[in-house]
């Protein structure tokens, strides 16, 4: 299996099955695996889930207690059978030959992970594209590779250097995952699970590159976690703020101040 694609479902009924199909229409021989992961949602996907996997051969469903969606992204690792591993939330979309471009480039760079060039918004039936700061040129040494992890925090005072902080905009060799004992925290516990996630891997990766493919949409979704209220967030952010300071000392990305 060349890619593992694992889609974490929570609420999203409306939107699974658009989802699902953009992944099965990707030029992509039959080398794709699709892991649904129902994270106990309460609006009957999973039952949707099931009719998929027993359509399609290359669709696995998992159906856990409802922890979140960290934990259920690490559920779908644990089963991944794929050299490549990559997420995408259940709400969004694919285009056609995004994961296929994300593949060439990866394997021809024999990389640990490839970040892709941004994101496409989706609105109201219109798309906007959204670039990130494109550098094509790998990243190999130590020094170059932690002058990247303040860049997924944010962009630095004095230029719009910002990179991609999102899971869904990589890809990553399984085998660096494994070997490094790297998976996601839970959101419940430390928001920004992506941004967690993400400076482990740069931490521990011996070779990054970016491309300027872009093909992940996002759709704008009011009911999604992030476009909510809750009275607890402030708190929690002060919370990250402070864990991130201590992440980053330990892993000696010295540069985040």
């Amino acid at each position: 299996m060349r890619l593992s694609v694992i889609i974490p479902i929570y609420n999203t009924r409306k939107y699974l099955e658009e989802c699902i199909e953009s992944v099965l229409k990707c030029q992509f021989d039959d080398l794709l695996e699709i892991i649904l992961v129902d994270d106990e949602s309460p609006d009957g996907a999973g039952i949707i889930c099931d009719e998929y996997e027993k359509k399609y051969n290359n669709i696995k469903v998992i159906h856990k207690k409802n922890e979140g969606l960290g934990k259920a992204r690490n559920s779908g690792i644990k089963i991944a059978e794929g050299e490549y591993i990559t997420f995408l939330d259940s709400d969004d979309l694919v285009k056609r030959y995004y994961f296929r471009d994300l593949i060439n480039k990866i394997s021809q760079e024999n990389a640990d992970i490839c970040f892709a060039g941004g994101i496409i918004s989706f609105k109201k039936n219109k798309e906007k594209i959204s670039k990130f700061c494109i550098e094509t040129k790998p990243y190999t040494t130590r020094e170059d590779i932690i002058k990247l992890a303040p860049r997924i925090i944010g962009p630095s005072f004095k230029k719009d250097d910002e990179l991609p902080g999102s899971a869904c905009l990589g890809l990553y060799k399984r085998k660096f995952l494994l070997d490094n004992n790297i998976d996601f925290v839970s959101e419940r516990e430390i928001i920004s699970e992506d941004i967690w996630f993400n400076l482990e891997c740069i931490a521990k990766a011996k070779k990054i590159i970016y491309t300027s493919d872009i093909g992940y949409i996002y759709r704008y979704n009011p009911a999604s976690l992030s476009r909510n209220y809750y009275p607890k967030r402030f708190r929690k952010i002060v919370l990250f703020e402070k864990k991130l300071l201590e992440k980053c000392q330990k892993l000696e990305l010295v540069d985040y101040y």
